[in-house]
Formats: structure tokens, sequence, C-alpha cells
């Protein structure tokens, strides 16, 4: 059944420069650097290219710029064998520079110059003639693209009267607005982290944010928090805590990526909710050990879901 469905992923696509730090920085001195790396980047280019490394065959929906990036970008979703649709840009490619210390944490600074060629409208040109019942959508990076939000509600809708499901995941908000309450009816599963909960939703604890967003008509809401793994609710149920699985830790980056697209695998063999999760832990773990974005094989992870999961 679900290698008849097929996913597609819409939003973000940057190259993310990452820098190893040996030390601190101190600004008017120069400190040397662990390690340097250049790699795809982007909350939906990440889905797609570990989701593509899981055997999802996922197709991207972004935009691309105007510079030495872009070649070096379209080369690295073709080497993950990932399909594109790109909406072309004249302005410069969206870069984000990452800081990592010794314990793999790391900070983000970021430059959005093509996202503002991008509204909702012309994502859905491409994204909905290409969609059928059964189909996933994930949608990435909302946040960066601040042309987005006016007909994104409308997006939604019609991706769903389209018998389409929809996985939204939240990523840092940096212009600070926030709100997705307009269209949350429409999400069947949102990925956050208990850092972005904060923001989203009001509550003294991660339970209470959580049933703020159930009343703004979230259902299924996985909440990913580092070290300590991930805790599923559900309306209506008790909700469950996955501890994490990972050994070494080397860089975090991407790792809530990576277990987005594990849960993903799981939605679309038909697996139940707690068995995606396990899968979504399974594929962050392996992430984290690594720069760059490493994913466990297929059989790798049908393996330990057998073991440490439920029937069905």
């Amino acid at each position: 059944m679900y290698k008849k469905r097929r996913l597609f992923s819409v939003g973000d696509l940057n190259v993310d420069i990452l820098q190893g730090l040996a030390s601190k920085p101190v600004f008017g001195e120069e400190r040397r650097l662990q390690e340097l790396a250049i790699s795809i980047g982007g909350n939906a280019a990440n889905f797609a290219v570990i989701g593509s490394k899981l055997g999802l065959k996922p197709f991207l929906i972004s935009v691309i710029g105007k510079d030495f990036a872009t070649r070096f970008l379209k080369e690295q979703l073709s080497e993950a064998g990932v399909k594109t649709s790109l909406i072309k840009s004249q302005k410069q490619n969206t870069f984000a520079i990452i800081l990592v210390n010794k314990r793999g944490e790391r900070s983000i600074q970021s430059m959005k110059d093509c996202y503002q060629d991008v509204d909702s409208k012309k994502f859905g040109k491409l994204l909905l003639p290409k969609l059928k019942r059964g189909d996933f959508v994930f949608f990435g990076g909302f946040y960066h693209f601040k042309n987005l939000r006016p007909s994104f509600r409308g997006l939604l809708a019609k991706a769903k009267k389209r018998g389409a499901t929809i996985c939204f995941d939240t990523c840092f908000d940096s212009f600070g607005k926030w709100d997705i309450n307009s269209f949350l009816p429409f999400i069947d599963y949102l990925f956050v982290n208990d850092l972005e909960l904060r923001h989203i939703a009001h509550g003294s604890t991660m339970r209470k944010r959580v049933e703020s967003l159930f009343k703004k008509g979230a259902r299924i809401v996985a909440v990913k928090q580092e070290a300590k793994g991930a805790t599923l609710f559900v309306k209506g149920l008790k909700p469950k805590h996955f501890p994490s699985v990972a050994g070494r830790v080397v860089d975090t980056t991407g790792a809530g990526d990576a277990f987005n697209a594990g849960f993903v695998f799981g939605l679309m063999r038909g697996w139940s909710l707690e068995n995606c999760a396990i899968a979504g832990n399974f594929v962050a773990a392996k992430k984290i050990r690594v720069h760059g974005l490493a994913a466990p094989a297929i059989k790798a992870v049908e393996r330990f879901v057998a073991r440490n999961g439920k029937a069905g």
C-alpha cells in the first residue's frame, strides 16, 4: 500500500556552512576551527535528502537563487536522488552559518534573500496539480518565508481536499511571528521542538502547551526534545515519551529533520504512531553521530522497530 503513496517536501533549500569550534569565539581575536564543512541545508531539503536515503522517493518543491551556490545545490540534490521542481529566483541563494561546539550544540545565523520571491500561490502551482489521494505532503521552513502566510491556509485546504496527508514542521521563526492557529486544523501531524513549542503555545508545562494547540485544531503533535528524545501527543490519549537512543553526539544539525523523515517512513508503511516515533528517534540518532545528512539502512530501521516497537 505505502509504495503507491507519494511524498512531497515543500519549503526551504539553502547552503549550510558548518564551523566546528575548538574554543569559544571572541570578537577581535582569531581562533582555530576544529572543522569546516559545506553542505545542503533547510528543513524541507534535509527531510527530502534523508527521506531519499530511506527509500521514500521524495519530490522537493522549493526555490533556488542565482549565484555560485546554485550548481552546488542542484548537484547535491541529484546525488541524493531527490527529484525537484524549483522556483528560479534572481536573488542570492539562502545561506546558514552554523556554529557547532564540542558538545554538538549549535547556533545559526542566516540570510534568506531568494525566499522573498515565494508565496503560497507559487508553491501551490507546483504542488497541487501533482497531488493524488493518499499522498503525503511535508511542509518545512514555513517561518523562513515571510510571504507564505497570507494564503497558506488556502493552500493546505486545497491539498486536504485532494486527499493528501499534511505533515508540518515549525522550525525557528527568526521574524518572531510564530502564530499557526489559523491553519492548525488542516495539519495531520505537527512536528515541533520544545523550544519552538514555548513560542507557539501558552502553558506552564509541555502538556498544557500542546493541549492549547489541541483546542486550536491540532490532533497529533510530536515534540522533539534533543537529548531527552521525543514525546508524542495524540488528542484524547495520554502522551507517551520515547527516550533518545543516541550515543555519541557530533553534530545535532538536521537531527529534527531526521526524526521527521523517520516518523514519516513509518507512516508511509502504515505503522502505529508508537513505532513511527521509535523510527524517528532511531534515524535521528544515526544523524547526530556525524556531520552531514546520514541515515541508517532501511533494513536497520525495520529491525530496530521490530525489536523495540509493538506489533501494528
